[in-house]
């Protein structure tokens, strides 16, 4: 089971990321336990827990992770979805938009109540995330999302520019989505 992340350098002042392995390490020795290149130990009830993940870059901006668990599906999403929380909380967010543009543990969960739907919709919001941050990078909600659902998103919550970029769709109905793509 996986979740994959898209980062966005939020300023031209925080200095781009050449070798997106030992950026993660770093990043990650502050988080977790046992880090390497490669893997990273979080611990769950007491058992440490192996956790593989893998990083490429797509720019000077951008930098692609994908991280990894497998074990049965219940504790696999249990683990990953605790992982998560984590990852995109923390220090290491003054500096980058942490993106998450395709999340393995929902479908799981969401599997159980709307299989295809739930699986159609994340893979169709991780290719939208994908195309607009690629052709866009951080100012694809400015540039792509229309003051009408600017404003109506942002009336769910305490939801502040950075929250729009990085989970502006997942803050959506399916009905937004379906505006936003074809109207």
């Amino acid at each position: 089971m996986k979740i994959e992340y898209i980062f966005i350098r939020k300023s031209k002042s925080t200095s781009a990321v050449k070798d997106s392995r030992r950026f993660f390490q770093n990043m990650f020795k502050n988080i977790f336990q046992e880090v390497t290149f490669d893997t990273f130990q979080f611990e769950v009830a007491g058992s440490p827990q192996q956790i593989s993940y893998k990083s490429s870059i797509l720019n000077d901006d951008i930098i692609y992770l994908t991280i990894s668990f497998d074990s049965s599906p219940y504790f696999s999403a249990k683990v990953l979805s605790q992982v998560n929380d984590c990852l995109i909380g923390g220090k290491h967010r003054k500096d980058f938009y942490i993106i998450n543009s395709y999340d393995e543990p929902s479908e799981y969960f969401c599997e159980k109540l709307a299989p295809r739907f739930g699986k159609f919709e994340r893979l169709m919001r991780s290719f939208i995330y994908i195309s607009l941050t690629k052709s866009l990078g951080f100012g694809w909600f400015e540039s792509t999302f229309t003051e009408e659902i600017q404003t109506d998103i942002k009336s769910k919550g305490n939801i502040g520019k950075p929250d729009l970029i990085e989970r502006g769709l997942y803050e959506m109905t399916f009905a937004q989505l379906q505006d936003y793509l074809f109207k």
